[in-house]
């Protein structure tokens, strides 16, 4: 009599890594990835763990099992009415993963592998079309043991709703087994219905370009006491509102622009009316005194000049002592 699926599961799971008896421990007989081996962490998301394959022979050969074990987490309860979803956006190479792990008994061989299949359509409708596959199968003799991640992805670029199945089986094949009096194999499969569902890619909003700001530009010369071109001196301006200043005076908050070589400047402003200034060099201890427009001491007494929207205003000379 065949036994029930719940008790080979939860029997013949630890049965099968003791059938392997003279196994020595995991340190002295380490896992062989036979080959480079893909990292066993998935990636997240991109990737539903769908559960793990066991394949292991006895010592002798007279006990083998294979055993595919769903992942706790791979699908919901069929009470709870929905399935596991895998949500990406497109394009999207997603699928199924499963761990498989083949254990040979001291001195007997034979042949142990696991398929894992996607199995669904490149569209919304399901078929048994298989979307993706990966396998092992490894012909080997003990003791020994393998461990490998399946990975069985497809490349999906509409978005949609994709149910899709994953397919995942295990099989013993003791045709070769050594001193054997076992049957010729032992299969076991599970299948974990999810869906995927591709959305639309999430561009990044465009950052808003500040509007442009309305103004003119007021324009002259820099001159010494003598008449003649002063350059690099610093033309700043401080706005002016109702006769106070706005912001406070200070020659780092003001609008500024350097004379060129023969003293000339042009400072451009937005809409508004302006306290204009100028003094040699960039700091009052290095360049003097700031003389404002037109010949004032103080900013208090500067006369401001209102520039309207692409107002120019030429001829703000400057002389400095």
């Amino acid at each position: 009599m065949s036994r029930p699926a719940w008790m080979r599961r939860t029997i013949l799971l630890p049965l099968a890594l003791v059938v392997a008896g003279a196994l020595p421990a995991r340190a002295q007989v380490p896992a062989e990835p036979d080959g480079p081996q893909p990292s066993l962490t998935r990636a997240a998301g991109s990737c539903l763990d769908v559960g793990l394959a066991l394949a292991a022979v006895s010592q002798d050969g007279s006990l083998a099992e294979a055993i595919a074990l769903p992942s706790p987490n791979a699908s919901l309860t069929a009470a709870g009415n929905s399935m596991r979803r895998i949500v990406v956006e497109a394009p999207a190479l997603v699928g199924a993963c499963a761990d498989f792990e083949g254990v040979w008994g001291d001195g007997t061989a034979a042949s142990l592998g696991a398929k894992l299949t996607l199995q669904g359509a490149a569209t919304s409708v399901v078929n048994a079309a298989p979307m993706a596959r990966d396998a092992v199968e490894e012909r080997g003799k003990g003791p020994r043991r393998l461990e490998r991640v399946l990975r069985a992805q497809v490349k999906l670029e509409k978005p949609g709703r994709y149910p899709v199945t994953a397919l995942l089986e295990v099989a013993v094949d003791q045709a070769a087994t050594i001193g054997s009096s076992a049957g010729p194999g032992k299969r076991d499969a599970v299948k974990v219905p999810f869906v995927i569902e591709v959305r639309e890619p999430q561009r990044p909003k465009p950052e808003p370009k500040p509007a442009p700001v309305a103004g003119g530009a007021v324009s002259g010369r820099v001159l010494d006491a003598d008449g003649a071109p002063i350059a690099k001196a610093l033309v700043l301006a401080a706005p002016r509102a109702t006769g106070a200043l706005v912001p406070p005076p200070s020659t780092s908050r003001r609008p500024s622009t350097f004379s060129d070589e023969n003293g000339d400047y042009r400072l451009e402003l937005p809409v508004g009316s302006w306290a204009l200034g100028a003094m040699r060099g960039n700091t009052n201890a290095a360049g003097g005194p700031i003389v404002w427009w037109d010949g004032r001491v103080t900013l208090e007494e500067a006369d401001p000049v209102t520039l309207a929207d692409g107002d120019l205003r030429e001829g703000i000379d400057f002389r400095l002592p």
